[in-house]
């Protein structure tokens, strides 16, 4: 039901973007010549009485053919923005986050989308088994007394807790192949790592750093995990990724050829720029971690 809501949502955001008209089209045959249905979210509007319906007959293969590429054709038009004021506005207190700094060096356009109007995403498979891991990785550390850490059993638990609070992001088969993967790869996790989480003295969890600035430009981020030691910090970020295609952005700036480094390399330089910023800590963060789970 949720995974029908979001689709609803995604469906309407489409919708706005028509300036005066909206032309939307479904085929009454399939190619065995079967009547088909028009799509649900096509179905409720017409119900709601909002939509003009004119069916036509297309038997001229010529026209067909026509028709068929001009709905593949990539139209290359300028994408005009709002009112300029309104933009210096909404940007009056605005915050840069990794997030965004990444968005805008790929894609300027897609920033200003998703960072500059908040226009939502989807939720997908990848975003619900990141966060279920990031989840039971929360409880993990916040659950623990002392040194002594919750059980891997307790563990696992709280990815299954996780994965259930975000199976709207999953459909039947993927929440299944995923559920079966946190069970495999975080007992495997657990004993891998249990004894260095022992280490540290403290930990700050999901810690939020804002209203700091570097060279007069506001920023701001989320910490997944920071190690307080006795004379330095070390800044854990978790992926659940395959590492492996992670090498290109894990790199630093390269004078041949990509002068801006990866992406993963300039989140630990950013998180490296809060934590200088942040007057709560008073030790040097010494290193930064990308944590494959």
């Amino acid at each position: 039901h949720l995974r029908v809501e979001d689709e609803r949502r995604l469906f309407f955001v489409a919708m706005t973007r028509a300036k005066k008209d909206l032309i939307m089209s479904y085929h009454l045959r399939d190619s065995g010549d079967k009547e088909t249905d028009k799509g649900r979210f096509l179905a409720e509007i017409e119900t709601a009485g909002q939509v003009v319906e004119e069916k036509q007959a297309a038997t001229d293969p010529v026209f067909v053919d026509e028709y068929l590429t001009s709905l593949i054709q990539r139209k290359e038009r300028e994408v005009p923005l709002i009112d300029p004021m309104q933009i210096d506005k909404m940007l009056e207190n605005y915050s840069m986050s990794v997030t965004a700094l990444n968005n805008y060096l790929q894609c300027k356009l897609s920033f200003y989308f998703k960072n500059v109007l908040s226009v939502p995403s989807a939720r997908n498979v990848h975003m619900g088994f990141g966060r279920a891991v990031h989840d039971a990785l929360f409880d993990l550390f916040t659950k623990r007394k002392g040194k002594e850490f919750p059980t891997k059993e307790q563990f696992v638990k709280y990815f299954r807790d996780g994965m259930e609070r975000y199976q709207s992001h999953f459909s039947g088969r993927e929440y299944e192949d995923r559920m079966a993967l946190g069970e495999q790869v975080l007992p495997e996790y657990y004993d891998r790592y249990i004894a260095d989480w022992k280490i540290p003295d403290d930990f700050y969890l999901e810690h939020r750093i804002d209203n700091v600035e570097h060279a007069g430009v506001p920023i701001n981020g989320i910490l997944d995990k920071i190690e307080e030691f006795a004379n330095h910090y070390v800044v854990v970020d978790y992926k659940t990724g395959d590492p492996k295609y992670a090498r290109d952005k894990l790199k630093g700036p390269d004078e041949k050829n990509d002068m801006k480094g990866g992406d993963y390399w300039r989140q630990i330089v950013f998180y490296q720029l809060l934590m200088d910023a942040d007057t709560r800590f008073t030790k040097a963060m010494d290193t930064g971690v990308m944590d494959f789970v």
